[in-house]
Order: C-alpha cells, then sequence, then structure tokens
C-alpha cells in the first residue's frame, strides 16, 4: 500500500543537524523532517519525541479531518512547553505528514494525506497531474507571515511588553532580528519554528495545516532545504514536479538525492520519498 526511502547527507557544515521520522502507527503512517539550525538539540529532541505525542493525541477512530488536525496542534503544543523548557539556543523547523488509507476505488486504495508545516522544510504531493506544496515559512517565502510577526513586533513596542531582545526587534535582509545591541543580535530566516528561545514572542508559533486526496499511485516528498532553489514560487514548484516525478519513476531517496545535488546548494539534506502504490 505505501512504499518509502530515506536520504541523508551532509554538506560542508560542520555538523549534520537535520533529523527525520519515519513510522507506522495506529491507521497509518507519520512522516516528519525537522531542519536544525544553532545546534542540532532541538531537531534531534523533537524527533525522539513527536511519534509518541502524536500517538497520544491521535483518536483511537480519526473519523475527521478536524480530528487529526487537533492531533498536529495538540503535538506541537507539547513540544513548545518541553523545548522552551529546555533548550535556549538551538531551533528547527517541522514539516510532518500522516497518511491514512482511505477505502477503495476503481484504481486501487485511496489516502488521506494529512499535513503540517512549520518553517521552509518543503513537504509536496503529486496526485495524478496535480501538484500541492505546502506554503514555505521564511521571510523571503512567506510574506504573510512576515506581516503578521511585523505587526505583533510594533505592538509589542507599543504597549512596552518586557519581551526580551524587542530593542533591535525586526525584520530585515532575510532575517527575524533579535537582540539588546546591533552586537548581540541574532537574526533567522525562518518565520514559524520549533525552539529559538530567543525569538519565542516574535515569531508565529502555529503550523500551517491542511489535508488532501490522493488516489494510488500518487507520490509525496518531505525534505529539508537542501533540496530545492531559493527562487520564485514557479521555479520552485517545478523543482517539486521534477522530484516527485523521480519518485513515481522508482527511483529511491538516495538516486533522487544524487540528482538533486547536481543542480542546488551544498546544504544538509534530508530527504523521504513516498510512494502511494495502492
Amino acid at each position: 500500500m505505501l512504499e518509502f526511502s530515506v536520504h541523508q547527507s551532509q554538506g560542508p557544515r560542520n555538523s549534520q543537524e537535520d533529523r527525520y521520522v519515519a513510522c507506522a502507527m495506529r491507521h497509518g503512517h507519520l512522516f516528519a523532517v525537522l531542519d536544525g539550525h544553532g545546534g542540532h538539540q532541538v531537531a534531534d529532541y523533537a524527533a525522539s519525541q513527536i511519534p509518541s505525542l502524536f500517538q497520544r493525541h491521535l483518536p483511537i477512530v480519526p473519523d475527521s479531518d478536524k480530528l487529526i488536525h487537533e492531533a498536529f496542534e495538540a503535538t506541537v503544543e507539547d513540544l513548545h512547553k518541553l523545548i522552551d523548557a529546555q533548550f535556549h539556543y538551538s531551533g528547527s523547523t517541522l514539516s510532518m505528514a500522516f497518511v491514512e488509507p482511505a477505502g477503495r476505488d476503481s484504481q486501487g486504495v485511496r489516502f488521506r494525506v494529512h499535513a503540517a508545516t512549520m518553517g521552509d522544510s518543503p513537504l509536496a504531493l503529486l496526485t495524478g497531474s496535480r501538484l500541492y506544496a505546502m506554503q514555505e515559512h521564511a521571510v523571503n517565502l512567506c510574506p504573510h507571515d512576515v506581516s503578521v510577526i511585523r505587526e505583533n513586533i510594533e505592538f509589542l513596542k507599543q504597549i512596552q511588553k518586557p519581551v526580551p531582545g524587542l530593542e533591535m526587534a525586526g525584520v530585515q535582509d532575510g532575517y527575524v532580528w533579535s537582540g539588546v545591541t546591533h552586537a548581540t543580535a541574532k537574526g533567522i530566516a525562518p518565520t514559524r519554528v520549533l525552539g529559538d528561545y530567543e525569538h519565542r514572542d516574535l515569531l508565529i508559533r502555529v503550523p500551517d495545516i491542511q489535508t488532501f486526496e490522493a488516489k494510488a499511485g500518487s507520490v509525496l516528498m518531505l525534505a529539508t532545504d537542501g533540496i530545492r532553489f531559493d527562487g520564485p514560487s514557479k521555479q520552485r514548484k517545478s523543482r517539486y514536479l521534477e522530484i516527485l516525478g523521480k519518485i513515481k519513476e522508482g527511483l529511491d531517496a538516495c538516486q533522487i538525492a544524487a540528482f538533486a545535488r547536481q543542480a542546488v546548494n551544498n546544504d544538509n539534506l534530508t530527504l523521504i520519498a513516498v510512494d502511494l502504490t495502492g
């Protein structure tokens, strides 16, 4: 019914801060990629906790999309509490997909793909000829998030709330900044993250959640940003169609990563390739 492969490779960085989750659980399969920054600690810890947290919140009978969405929201809320209590320096993106069978038609088993994303780790689904790509949350990729963050910073300054780092808070040059002085200011590109304690009052802390119907033969990818171009949306989606097409041809994640490395940066890369064979 479902086949998947995983690839991880380290670019020129000093360490591999990506982590992933790929496991079967009640009613379906759970996949996640996490792109750590400022250290591996948040990504590492979150990846170790996600399966048990999501399983705990997954209803015994998940008979509506709303219940799955609530399980995602509760999992992220728990992660925030656990991470904020332990890690004050590193952070991570998070892209998750829960894939469950949803009956059968003349073409085979149908699926429902529930997706939740925070940050700029791509998640895309190709079903038939239709591409679904989740919004990537970064300063240069998501104007809506940037507008919300700027309004929030302005509000916090107006009410003079004692928020750490508010003195240098702002959005500039592709980053959300926080800090007391120019010398100590820290900037991060994602607009939604786990961790990044110093930015916790500035960034958006909730995931973007959607559900898609997928027919047998659909393909799904979750990856860290080492897989893509940092170009316009149309160019990125064209790239995802190319990669999803390779999954459909039967290439595994390692073969696709070797192909992808020919055209993109040498950042750390994690790729989960899922074939919904039906």
